[in-house]
């Protein structure tokens, strides 16, 4: 009966009692009636392969029914509790491709885990969110580092350095550093979600998944991905002019600035919305970090869209990053070669070389992140599978990385050299004064 595009069975029809082998993958069937194996006393392997059957007992098998092997592969199981498989005995082996099939808290007494055979979870593990001890503290450390460093920004920008916000650079540094804030908390949330579900993840793992805060998570992580690439992007940008146009023959208007600031908003928030809107779509519920990256080679619904935007629009946005940096430096090259005997440039030349040196440890860094993330992406698309921990360590590390970096880069040096000043002018006043 395998490969039948038959859709459900009978209530009145019963197998022929010697039956010992029935085969009824992949076809459409959503359920099969309660007795229709009650007879089968032989009855040794069921498979159930790629079927559209969600729960136990739409499988039709009866309390305390014995098999010897029992397939459940591409088995989309909706619910699953505690004592999943009821009184179930299996003698040789189950086989499925959800790992939580095979949790000790999902088996009974009578199915051992030895014989259980699913694949091992990209992240979780059947008591924890993250299953990695390791891998939890470093979501803990990162998302630490990201808010603390954006917070100081945040709060250095907005309290001691206002006067920053009169050029197109501070409002880009600023909303750039509001952006990696956003990784930050969508860190903690996952972090804290991994403590809440402690020891019963694979319990409550469907509720976490299509739940609110999985949701928020998934948002803010492709709100602040997308804005802070858009940041990027534009900080580079201006860079360009200022460098290539030190007279200030074209520059980013006040107008224009903000324009590109709503804009960047806008495009993120819309982008990030999107796999909300259309709730057909399983983007932030296809795995438990409710992250959009188009890692998984069995396509989830709404997969298209995740491709192009972390791999067609984050590449796109990084080729234009780069040839701004190899144009910056190229500016530069020139200006050193036609100033090279003015003394008083000396200082100009010197700003500008710190500028593009920063900017281009931003490239790198973007580089090493987005770049990956695309081959993973496309090959993931191909139907090629990577190793588990490949993937793991991109969605907890590579990725929320740049927004830990990114303070570092822009903002706190300045501020340490700032404060390195202000306390050499006290020093030096206090001298003078005794």
């Amino acid at each position: 009966m395998s490969n039948n595009p038959i859709t459900n069975i009978n209530a009145n029809f019963q197998f022929p009692d010697q039956l010992e082998i029935i085969d009824l993958s992949n076809t459409r069937l959503h359920a099969i009636p309660l007795n229709a194996f009650h007879n089968l006393k032989q009855l040794k392997s069921l498979s159930l392969k790629n079927t559209f059957i969600t729960t136990f007992k739409d499988m039709g098998i009866p309390e305390y029914f014995v098999l010897h092997y029992l397939y459940l592969q591409k088995v989309m199981i909706s619910n699953i509790e505690k004592n999943f498989f009821k009184g179930l005995t299996i003698r040789s082996g189950l086989w499925t491709s959800d790992f939580r099939l095979c949790c000790h808290q999902v088996l009974n007494s009578n199915i051992s885990l030895d014989k259980c055979h699913g694949p091992i979870d990209v992240i979780s593990s059947c008591e924890n969110l993250v299953g990695d001890v390791f891998k939890r503290f470093v979501i803990w450390i990162v998302g630490f580092i990201t808010i603390v460093g954006n917070g100081i920004v945040l709060a250095y920008r907005l309290m001691l350095n206002r006067q920053i916000f009169r050029n197109a650079y501070g409002l880009f540094v600023t909303g750039l550093a509001f952006s990696d804030f956003l990784m930050g908390i969508y860190l903690i949330i996952i972090s804290s979600a991994d403590i809440y579900y402690q020891d019963v993840y694979v319990l409550e793992e469907t509720h976490w998944r299509n739940g609110m805060m999985c949701e928020l998570s998934g948002f803010l992580s492709t709100l602040s991905s997308e804005t802070s690439t858009f940041f990027i992007c534009l900080i580079t940008l201006d860079r360009y002019l200022t460098i290539t146009y030190p007279f200030g023959e074209y520059r980013l208007s006040k107008n224009l600035t903000r324009i590109l600031i709503i804009l960047a908003w806008l495009v993120g928030i819309v982008l990030a919305a999107i796999p909300l809107i259309i709730s057909d779509w399983e983007i932030y519920s296809s795995n438990s970090l409710c992250l959009a990256l188009p890692f998984s080679s069995n396509h989830f619904r709404g997969w298209e869209f995740s491709f192009v935007v972390y791999v067609g629009v984050n590449f796109i946005l990084f080729i234009l990053i780069a040839f701004g940096q190899v144009a910056i430096f190229v500016n530069i090259y020139r200006r050193k070669q036609s100033m090279s005997v003015l003394k008083n440039c000396r200082k100009r030349r010197l700003e500008d070389l710190a500028v593009a040196k920063k900017l281009a440890f931003v490239a790198m860094s973007d580089f090493l992140c987005w770049f990956p993330i695309g081959i993973i992406g496309y090959f993931s698309m191909k139907g090629h599978t990577f190793d588990r921990d490949v993937y793991a360590w991109f969605a907890v590390f590579v990725l929320p990385i740049n927004s830990a970096l990114n303070p570092i880069i822009y903002t706190i040096p300045a501020l340490y050299v700032k404060c390195s000043a202000n306390l050499e002018r006290t020093a030096e006043t206090s001298l003078i004064t005794m």
